[in-house]
């Protein structure tokens, strides 16, 4: 499903339709993200990832599965559609502070790799 606008005022609610087969403005992405493997690591938050190409930009992709992701030590694998952003630049991660008990959430990313499944292209953060 892609969507490239506003969800605001009076427009709170979209119904969207599967892009077409073989759409090429959307590709699909593998995200592998790392924790450390150090105490106090783990993150329960909400993590996203927007992932910057020459092309534009992903959008924001909430990343989220059935298993309890972002462990210590763990290696978490997501499946993610976005629309083709070219060459991958750079990305931006991170978690919206929620699902702590004792303060502000924290999260220690080890790494990111991205492939696009698409292309075939894979980098590594």
């Amino acid at each position: 499903f892609h969507h490239n606008d506003w969800l605001q005022d009076k427009n709170l609610r979209v119904t969207l339709k599967p892009a077409a087969p073989g759409d090429a403005s959307m590709h699909n992405y593998v995200v592998q993200v790392v924790t450390s493997d150090i105490r106090g690591s783990s993150c329960d938050a909400n993590v996203s990832l927007v992932i910057f190409g020459d092309k534009g930009d992903s959008g924001e992709l909430s990343l989220d599965n059935s298993v309890n992701n972002f462990e210590r030590g763990a290696k978490d694998v997501f499946n993610v559609q976005a629309k083709d952003v070219g060459k991958i630049e750079r990305i931006r991660i991170g978690h919206d502070d929620t699902g702590s008990l004792f303060g502000p959430a924290s999260w220690h990313c080890a790494s990111v790799e991205i492939t696009n499944t698409t292309t075939g292209v894979r980098q590594a953060f």
